[in-house]
């Protein structure tokens, strides 16, 4: 299974490795949203816009800790839906954080449980964003 992805700039014209993923909505509607591939993040987590216009029913609020110190978050549970190289999809249906207060973070994020599911590679000498799993693979060479 081959995921590929991009480099997006963001608002200070710094290129960032981001998958465009499909959320699903209370609605049962699907919103593209394209995530940063963060490997240092533990969870997924959902700006404050996104959790706003997902309308789903939340936890009470709870404090994530993080790079930036506490913010205020609720859990939603929630399905993201991610598009394969062959047409396909891949889903994952799970609870996932999302911050409350608009200021703690301008970009989704694809955390580590999402991402401990496939080879990651952010290489942007080569203009790669991918995830990989299943029959790909990729080899590191001397050339």
């Amino acid at each position: 299974m081959r995921i590929n992805g991009r480099w997006l700039p963001d608002a200070e014209g710094t290129m960032r490795p981001t998958v465009l993923l499909r959320v699903r909505a209370r609605n049962g509607g699907w919103r593209a949203i394209d995530f940063l591939v963060d490997t240092g993040a533990d969870r997924t987590v959902f700006t404050e816009n996104l959790v706003t216009a997902l309308g789903l029913p939340s936890s009470p609020a709870v404090l994530l800790s993080g790079v930036g110190g506490l913010a205020p978050s609720v859990w939603v549970q929630t399905s993201l839906r991610l598009g394969r190289d062959d047409g396909g999809t891949v889903t994952f249906t799970s609870h996932f954080v999302g911050f409350t207060a608009p200021s703690a973070l301008d970009m989704s994020l694809l955390g580590r449980d999402v991402l401990n599911f496939f080879a990651v590679i952010v290489d942007k000498p080569n203009n790669i964003v991918c995830l990989l799993a299943e029959r790909h693979q990729y080899t590191i060479q001397t050339v």
